[in-house]
């Protein structure tokens, strides 16, 4: 396996804010390889900076796992077994390569225990630093029942600046641990990892605040992909 397309699963994680979502709609998007079964009305959602923008690659999509109603579980992910996992996603992707986005494995060894259970699954890591997260997700979202994701109550107003602090920094411990490699976002980044894609040059569709954001993908267990 040398490309994400070649994995069986795609695990994305990033704290609140850090542009994850825009990274997984571009995928999606721009590779027929990836699973689009978790996309519905009801998983779709535009945020304040979005309306006006091309629907088909803005927004946030699909399931987030431990957010989307009937996830709830994955609040506690490290306490999940193998087997309940794998029956939660089979009942949503049934075709493709999914992209599994859950904050929560940010929180309480979450990346270990995916690295124990998944070590061959592809692991994509978002990074932002916490401060630049935190300011981008209070400009453009709300604890809201009209929001998607929703993020309470696993995100509170009184603690959601100390647990984006906080799931950053296990975020760089495990990059650390692992010895991985954070790269720049942008045209490089799609053609090495998702290659064979509909359009090549999609920097026109990445927003200049988007590029600030590197990304570490290698196997769950830390090894090269």
């Amino acid at each position: 396996m040398n490309s994400l397309i070649d994995s069986k699963r795609v695990w994305m994680v990033g704290a609140p804010g850090s542009r994850w979502s825009g990274i997984h709609v571009l995928s999606t998007y721009f590779s027929e390889s990836f699973s689009t079964d978790d996309i519905t009305p009801e998983t779709t959602y535009y945020h304040k900076k979005q309306i006006g923008m091309d629907p088909k690659t803005s927004g946030h999509k699909g399931y987030y796992w431990g957010q989307t109603k009937g996830t709830e579980s994955w609040l506690k992910f490290e306490d999940l077994s193998k087997e309940q996992i794998l029956e939660d996603l089979d009942k949503v992707y049934k075709t493709g390569v999914p992209i599994i986005k859950c904050h929560f494995l940010l929180r309480h060894n979450g990346l270990d225990h995916l690295k124990k259970l998944f070590p061959d699954d592809a692991l994509i890591l978002v990074h932002r630093p916490a401060h630049e997260s935190i300011k981008w997700w209070k400009d453009i979202m709300i604890f809201n029942e009209g929001a998607y994701p929703q993020y309470y109550p696993a995100y509170t107003p009184e603690t959601f600046q100390n647990q984006v602090n906080t799931e950053t920094e296990y975020m760089e411990d495990f990059i650390s641990r692992h010895n991985l490699t954070l790269e720049d976002y942008g045209n490089e980044w799609f053609n090495k990892y998702i290659p064979n894609l509909t359009e090549k040059d999609i920097e026109q569709y990445i927003p200049w605040n988007t590029k600030v954001v590197q990304i570490s993908v290698s196997k769950a267990n830390g090894e090269a992909l």
